[in-house]
């Protein structure tokens, strides 16, 4: 066949996709004909409303920016925001945050990743090297390693164990007292680590990495790790995040990957039997299976008065997107509707799939459409991001006065501080920006919440932040 033919046919493909969605997010019935069409795409009125939101705009937004933007806008005009607003019970506005510098640590090389529990430190480094330090205000020793690493997680009881996930594909699982040693290593990805995470009890350990698998490992009475599951997914995992805890539930994660519009919540058994129970939930509004973007983090919180959690998902699109839901435990069984578009969406991604994979690489646990809802309620937009940057975001609870907070990087060698909250009452939904960490000489691409300041009752929490200018700084922020 003909290169150009190909990509003519293929193109009129897609365009027609985009239109077909399109005319399906103006609320357009399948049934109306093309002149009902062709009045929902003139309504003036309609438009009028919309482009008066355009007025204050900055002069210097991108095209892209301006048409997302738009569409966002035009979507949101067609829902119910007063049922979407009523998703924050449990956190109040927060209307300032004092940001005050706690320290400032020189590093020897660009600081990847950063992990903090109890009185132990953890920072990885583009020099190969961590560094871990009983104090907040040193850097450490080093431990060298043969390639840098991507991630950290430190041990829920034992702080001065840690998991780190390596470029090279590797992992190891590292005691840094009384003095610094390997305790296992692994070699089953094939490409980079991306994310390492011990389950809340410790009992698991997962990694996720560029070959588009999964792993789970859990832990023997010698406290010894072995690979137990093998997840496969449909492009590179960008994004993992360990679901606090709630009574009776299995321990519970949250995957999200490239070329899929759903997130995965893959819950665990606790003694290993049987497969791991798979839940897909949709990040489109409108629950179809077209992928609008990529998660490239995904940061959670437990609701202190419920059982749902607030997810915030940092997007790949051009206007640094990050998209809030609240992610609930289903109590009924979905509608026949909702089950039939995931029935399709999985049949189509099962396609895209098996023809670049082939049969034997796909998905092996169990899939449960009915075991939670993520349900979008606003977003935070203004920040610097693409597909390439590995952003990173961060909820940041402060659960005495019930504020939430988002940090958020830009690769405007900023950090940006959201009011979650705020989507409750801003007309739009758009999450309301406090304000900006600057001062950085490089990239931040790191964050880290310590959590001996943190947890219930708490109104002061400190943040660290690594930084492509070899810094590690620490903020104790307290709202106002």
């Amino acid at each position: 066949m003909d290169s150009t033919a190909f990509d003519i046919r293929v193109s009129r493909h897609v365009a027609l996709r985009l239109a077909l969605n399109y005319i399906r997010a103006l609320g357009v019935d399948s049934s109306a004909t093309l002149s009902d069409i062709a009045k929902s795409l003139s309504s003036e009125e309609h438009e009028a409303s919309i482009q008066t939101a355009y007025l204050d705009l900055p002069e210097d937004l991108s095209l892209t920016s301006i048409v997302e933007e738009f569409l966002t806008k035009r979507n949101r005009s067609k829902t119910n925001g007063a049922s979407e607003k009523r998703l924050l019970p449990s956190w109040m506005e927060c209307k300032n945050i004092v940001a005050e510098p706690v320290c400032q640590i020189p590093v020897d090389s660009p600081v990847l990743a950063l992990s903090s529990r109890g009185s132990s430190y953890w920072s990885s480094h583009s020099s190969k090297s961590v560094l871990i330090s009983e104090t907040a205000e040193t850097a450490g020793k080093p431990f060298n390693l043969q390639s840098p690493a991507l991630a950290i997680s430190q041990h829920p009881t034992d702080e001065s164990i840690a998991a780190v996930a390596l470029m090279d594909g590797s992992m190891h699982i590292v005691q840094s007292t009384p003095s610094v040693q390997i305790l296992q290593s692994f070699k089953d990805h094939t490409k980079y680590v991306v994310h390492v995470s011990f389950s809340p009890s410790g009992r698991w350990l997962v990694s996720a990495g560029y070959d588009w698998k999964l792993h789970c490992y859990i832990t023997d009475a010698q406290n010894t790790y072995s690979l137990k599951h093998t997840i496969h997914f449909y492009g590179a995992i960008e994004s993992l995040s360990m679901l606090q805890p709630k009574g009776g539930m299995p321990e519970t994660f949250i995957v999200g990957s490239r070329n899929d519009s759903n997130l995965h919540i893959i819950s665990l058994a606790s003694l290993g039997d049987g497969e791991p129970v798979r839940s897909l939930v949709s990040m489109n509004r409108n629950k179809d299976s077209w992928v609008s973007f990529t998660p490239m983090d995904i940061s959670t919180v437990k609701d202190p008065t419920n059982d749902s959690w607030t997810v915030a998902v940092y997007t790949d699109l051009p206007s640094g997107k990050i998209c809030f839901y609240q992610l609930i435990t289903s109590i009924e069984g979905p509608s026949a509707e909702a089950t039939a578009k995931a029935a399709e969406g999985d049949s189509l991604t099962a396609k895209m799939a098996s023809a670049s994979l082939g049969d034997d690489s796909q998905p092996n646990s169990q899939w449960q459409n009915e075991s939670f809802r993520l349900v979008y309620f606003g977003e935070a937009c203004g920040t610097h991001a693409d597909s390439f940057s590995r952003p990173k975001a961060m909820l940041l609870p402060f659960y005495e006065t019930r504020h939430l907070i988002l940090a958020a990087t830009s690769d405007d060698s900023t950090l940006v501080l959201f009011d979650v909250a705020s989507c409750a009452t801003s007309v739009d939904g758009i999450a309301r920006r406090i304000t900006s960490l600057s001062g950085f000489g490089g990239i931040v691409r790191a964050l880290d919440l310590n959590r001996k300041h943190t947890g219930a009752g708490a109104n002061v929490v400190t943040l660290r932040v690594g930084s492509f200018d070899r810094t590690i700084r620490a903020f104790e922020l307290r709202p106002e």
